[in-house]
C-alpha cells in the first residue's frame, strides 16, 4: 500500500483577538468576522476549536462547525510588519468597531 501525504488531520486551533491561531499562523474565514468571534476572544478571553488540516497544504484550514463545514484561510504574509504599524493598524480598526458600535446604538 502506498503512503498517502495528503491525509487529513485533526489538530485544535485557538479563537484570540487578533485571529484564529494554528501552528503559529493566523486565519479567518468570512463568517469568523461576520460572527465577530475575534471581538468576542478579545473582550472575554481565547478559547480553542477543533479543526482539520492537510499538513502538505499550509494555508487553509476546514472549521467543523454545527451548519457544515467552513474553510479558513491565512492571514499571514511572509514578510515582518514592523510592530509599530501593526499595532496602529490594531488601533484604527478598534476604533473604527467602537464608532459604528456607537452609531448603531442611535
Amino acid at each position: 500500500m502506498e503512503d498517502n501525504k495528503s491525509d487529513v488531520e485533526f489538530g485544535f486551533a485557538t479563537v484570540t483577538g487578533k485571529g484564529l491561531v494554528f501552528n503559529n499562523k493566523l486565519y479567518s474565514n468570512a463568517q469568523m468576522i461576520k460572527s465577530q468571534w475575534f471581538d468576542l476572544a478579545q473582550r472575554t478571553g481565547s478559547w480553542t476549536i477543533p479543526v482539520l488540516y492537510n499538513p502538505e497544504v499550509e494555508g487553509h484550514l476546514v472549521l467543523l462547525d454545527v451548519g457544515g463545514l467552513e474553510v479558513a484561510s491565512s492571514i499571514e504574509e511572509q514578510q515582518v510588519i514592523d510592530p509599530v504599524i501593526l499595532e496602529s493598524y490594531y488601533s484604527a480598526l478598534n476604533s473604527l468597531k467602537e464608532r459604528m458600535e456607537i452609531k448603531n446604538r442611535k
